[in-house]
């Protein structure tokens, strides 16, 4: 009917206003729902009252998405600090600007030289331990809006403290980036610190580094550290990069039957002391 009204010389006619009501009304999650990822996207951009009426539809698409993709708390959290972004899909937009950065620089990484450096180019950039994380926030720093963003800041001073070559002063600036990273660790991420710790051979320390304020109190690092060595003992994957970096007792998985004991004696005695005091005044 239209074609030979058309060609006919009449007017087009427009399309039925119960369609676009159809389309954009309370119907359009279910429309949705049979789209492609793609297809919701491009039907969310036809046109404002798409826009509105897919929003739940799109949010929970780039959740499971989101979740698919990174597969972690850790790195999902650390992404969120990184970067300022709290939105599932803003958050997968500059998740995907930071692999386009991976890209177009891995000739030039792959020609660094120091040991750190290496190390962090080998792993996944949304992996749990300490090197993707430092990846990330290299990566971030390398992206002109994100570069001087505080937390990707504080983050490459963890890099510097591992890229140091001095033992001594490794030790004093990895205590001094932690120190100011403590209010972001967590049950999820302790492990961070604690590979910091491991390599820059400062175990002792890292209740000192993280128990300042705005970290944690020493009854949740305890608790957390607690935690992480039944996760390292029941998944051997656990911190198998940093096995891999170096070899002999210094093993960050051998910590899980040598290490651990005493590092949570000394967080637990630091834990008693502060108690005491605490009594006393």
């Amino acid at each position: 009917h239209r074609w030979w009204a058309f060609r006919a010389g009449c007017a087009w006619p427009a399309p039925p206003q119960e369609m676009e009501d159809f389309l954009a009304g309370v119907e359009a999650s279910a429309v949705a729902g049979w789209l492609s990822s793609a297809g919701s996207c491009n039907f969310r951009a036809s046109s404002r009252a798409a826009l509105t009426a897919v929003a739940a539809h799109v949010e929970r698409l780039s959740k499971e998405t989101l979740a698919d993709m990174v597969g972690n708390a850790a790195a999902l959290l650390h992404y969120r600090q990184l970067l300022g972004v709290e939105d599932p899909m803003s958050l997968l937009l500059v998740r995907r600007r930071l692999q386009c950065v991976d890209e177009a620089t891995k000739f030039a990484q792959w020609r660094t030289e120091t040991a750190v450096a290496r190390l962090m180019n080998g792993v996944d950039q949304d992996g749990p331990d300490l090197f993707a994380a430092l990846r990330r926030a290299f990566l971030a720093s390398q992206v002109a809006d994100f570069k001087d963003a505080p937390d990707v800041v504080l983050w490459m001073h963890v890099l510097g403290c591992l890229e140091e070559q001095d033992p001594v002063q490794s030790k004093l600036l990895a205590g001094e980036a932690w120190r100011a990273l403590a209010h972001t660790v967590n049950e999820h991420n302790v492990l961070w610190p604690l590979q910091t710790a491991h390599f820059v051979e400062a175990m002792p320390h890292l209740a000192g580094w993280l128990t300042v304020e705005g970290g944690p109190t020493l009854e949740e690092l305890t608790a957390w550290l607690d935690g992480l060595r039944k996760r390292m003992e029941e998944s051997p994957s656990l911190g198998q990069r940093t096995t891999r970096a170096w070899s002999g007792p210094g093993t960050l998985r051998g910590w899980c039957h040598s290490c651990a004991p005493d590092c949570l004696r000394r967080v637990r005695r630091q834990h008693d002391v502060s108690d005491a005091l605490s009594a006393r005044s």
